[in-house]
């Protein structure tokens, strides 16, 4: 009787090895064999799950992303602005495998490979963020905690964007976390004292 595969599952294992061959080779250097081989299948079986390079690396930074915007879900309403700052400092503050995912993400959308599909994917993502934000000013206006006339939709956009900028910089650019840590806690005073009624 023949193994039954779940679908799901090996999309996922694969999507591993894409990531890890990625990381390895690059993402330009790296051939659908390599990741074949990461996962431990047949090229032939890679290719019964993912077509080609272009839709393996789609469904992996969509996986990316949905991982990102699951880190947020569940995160309390901020009560004043001193927990609203600490939320966005966890934001900014990527683990290792994170500056992994950022760094391979600029490689792909910076050397033209990045498609239609996975720039659509990446600003949805940057949706999700700014309407996460959104809505945590949104709580703190309404208690009364930063000023009224907000744009709390074009603030929380505004905000996403500047903490992309900074979790690009750090993937990219800084090597130094003491040093990467004071530039965030002074764009964040920053951006707090903009806020403060």
């Amino acid at each position: 009787m023949p193994k039954i595969v779940d679908r799901s599952e090996m999309q996922a294992r694969i999507i591993g090895a894409g990531m890890a061959a990625f990381q390895r080779h690059g993402h330009a250097a790296t051939k659908m064999t390599d990741i074949a081989e990461e996962a431990g299948l047949a090229k032939g079986t890679l290719y019964l799950y993912f077509k080609s390079k272009e839709q393996l690396t789609l469904a992996l930074m969509q996986s990316l992303f949905a991982e990102w915007i699951a880190g947020l879900e569940g995160l309390p309403q901020p009560r004043n602005l001193e927990d609203f700052g600490a939320q966005v400092r966890s934001n900014a503050v990527l683990d290792a495998d994170e500056q992994k995912g950022v760094r391979m993400f600029f490689e792909i959308t910076s050397s033209g490979v990045g498609s239609d599909a996975l720039l659509s994917a990446a600003a949805e993502f940057q949706d999700a963020l700014g309407a996460f934000q959104a809505d945590q000013l949104a709580s703190l206006k309404d208690a009364g905690h930063i000023r009224q006339e907000i744009d709390v939709d074009a603030m929380g956009r505004t905000l996403a964007a500047m903490v992309d900028g900074l979790v690009i910089h750090r993937a990219l650019f800084v090597n130094d976390e003491s040093r990467y840590r004071r530039m965030v806690d002074e764009t964040i005073q920053l951006f707090l004292r903009g806020l403060q009624r």
